[in-house]
């Protein structure tokens, strides 16, 4: 609704200009080009996040290292967006919840907020699920 806010539309920076050459702290795994330099210092992506966050998960072992991560907006990629996610869309929204979990109890050890974050993906799970079989109804 509104693409380019950075409130409203922080995670997928519906804002950010991509004709400027910058620092940035996660682009889209589907657009990242390293050299063998940075993975023998902080490895490949973590195999137990089978969908989402390998690739913040990633970035953030590339930062922790001392890495910059820049935008280059001469190189152009073609990234078919969502065609593995929906072709089994209710599957992919456990999948994102538990990956996101991974995440967070990967690198925060507080065992309450950590509990806390399962709490909430677990009560997201079924509006998740009826904003999707709303969508497939009125296509």
């Amino acid at each position: 609704m509104f693409k380019k806010s950075r409130i409203f539309n922080f995670w997928k920076m519906g804002y950010f200009d991509h004709k400027t050459q910058r620092e940035v702290q996660q682009p889209m795994g589907a657009c990242l080009f390293t050299t063998k330099k940075v993975v023998d210092k902080v490895g490949f992506f973590d195999e137990r996040f089978k969908m989402f966050f390998s690739d913040v998960d990633w970035c953030y072992r590339v930062h922790k290292a001392g890495y910059k991560i820049v935008f280059l907006p001469v190189a152009k990629v073609i990234h078919y967006q969502g065609h593995s996610i929906n072709k089994n869309r209710f599957r992919m929204i456990i999948q994102s919840h538990r990956d996101f979990y991974l995440y967070y109890k990967k690198y925060f050890k507080n065992r309450i907020v950590n509990f806390l974050y399962m709490i909430i993906l677990v009560i997201t799970v079924p509006p998740r699920f009826l904003i999707v079989l709303i969508q497939k109804i009125f296509r």
